[in-house]
C-alpha cells in the first residue's frame, strides 16, 4: 500500500481484499483490490490536498463521476471519482472519434479504478 497511497498521513485500513491481476496490451501487469480506510483528515480542504497528493503519488488522474449535494450537519464532504482510463470517460464522450483504437494514448483501456471520498461529522 505504501507505493501509492501519500506518506504524510495515517490510515485506518478496514478492509482490504486482493482482486485477480489486469494484464496490459503492452504486456503490462496492474495489480488490482479494493481498499477501504480512513485517512487523518479534518475538513473539505484537506481532503481536497490528500486527492491531489493521492493522484500525483500513484501517477492516476481521477474525474469526478457524480456530485453530492450536501444536506444536514452530518456529511460534511463527498465525492466520487473514476480513472480517466475508465469505460465512464467513453459513456460521457458518446460518439467520439478515435482515430487509432490500440494507440498507448488511448483514454479507453477499461480502468475499473474509483475512489468514494467522505467527510462525516462524529
Amino acid at each position: 500500500m505504501k507505493q501509492i497511497l501519500p506518506q504524510d498521513y495515517t490510515y485506518l485500513i478496514t478492509n482490504f481484499e486482493n482482486l485477480p491481476s489486469y494484464q496490459t496490451q503492452e504486456g503490462f501487469e496492474i495489480t488490482n483490490f479494493e481498499l477501504e480506510a480512513f485517512v487523518n483528515v479534518d475538513s473539505k480542504e484537506k481532503a481536497n490536498k490528500w486527492l491531489a497528493t493521492f493522484q500525483i503519488w500513484s501517477k492516476t488522474t481521477m474525474v469526478e463521476t457524480k456530485k453530492f449535494e450536501i444536506k444536514g450537519n452530518k456529511m460534511l464532504f463527498r465525492k466520487l471519482l473514476h480513472c480517466i482510463h475508465s469505460n465512464k470517460v467513453k459513456k460521457k464522450q458518446e460518439s467520439h472519434e478515435v482515430k487509432c483504437s490500440n494507440s498507448s494514448r488511448a483514454q479507453n483501456i477499461g480502468c475499473t479504478a474509483t475512489i468514494h471520498l467522505r467527510l462525516e461529522c462524529r
